[in-house]
């Protein structure tokens, strides 16, 4: 079980970094699957147990973990500030303490070799599952906020049109006064632009 416990988190790491490490993360799996292979033959062939080879597995196990969380560190601080990501590494941290039990129990206590690295597996599921919903929720709301200010820009925009109809249509009534409303605001644009070419003058 400890073992093959570096691909899961690898392939983990790799899915949140959107394979921004995706080579390295291949080779370390490489090296893991030949260490579950040395070890099976050498029990198979009753040359060492598997306890005898647990060192080697342990060691490359500590490796990944420390790699992944500088890794996610990096990420984290580069990319994203989230509360969901602060809690991944959270849960990484709780999967390196269920890793280390598991190290240790297994020379004295065989017959639960296996429960605490499940245990950190589920703590890496549910933690994975609350960062995919706390991101779904973000993702909910910034379209939402798109929305609206779509819909803020339509409402502008029909206000604006209606109001130049209502003028246009008020001062098609007296020739004197037909395009009075264009002109004052085209005149203010001017004086607008004016006023602030002087004051970037006088700064």
């Amino acid at each position: 079980m400890i073992m093959l416990s570096p691909l899961p988190l690898l392939f983990y790491a790799d899915s949140i970094q959107n394979g921004k490490h995706r080579k390295l993360y291949k080779y370390i799996g490489c090296i893991a699957l030949l260490s579950f292979a040395v070890s099976s033959i050498l029990y198979l062939t009753k040359v060492k147990d598997y306890i005898e080879t647990l060192p080697v597995a342990q060691c490359i196990l500590i490796c990944v973990f420390i790699l992944v969380f500088i890794h996610l560190c990096q990420y984290i601080r580069k990319y994203n500030h989230s509360r969901s990501d602060y809690f991944l590494l959270f849960g990484l941290f709780l999967v390196l303490v269920c890793i280390a039990i598991e190290s240790v129990s297994v020379y004295f206590v065989a017959t639960i070799s296996g429960i605490f690295i499940s245990i950190g597996m589920i703590i890496l599921l549910f933690t994975n599952i609350a960062r995919t919903i706390h991101r779904i929720q973000l993702i909910e709301q910034t379209r939402h906020q798109k929305e609206l200010d779509i819909e803020k820009k339509e409402n502008k925009k029909i206000t604006l049109q209606m109001m130049q109809s209502l003028s246009t249509t008020i001062e098609a009534k007296d020739e004197y006064t037909r395009g009075h409303s264009r002109r004052v605001a085209q005149y203010a644009t001017l004086i607008a632009k004016i006023w602030v070419g002087q004051m970037k003058n006088l700064i």
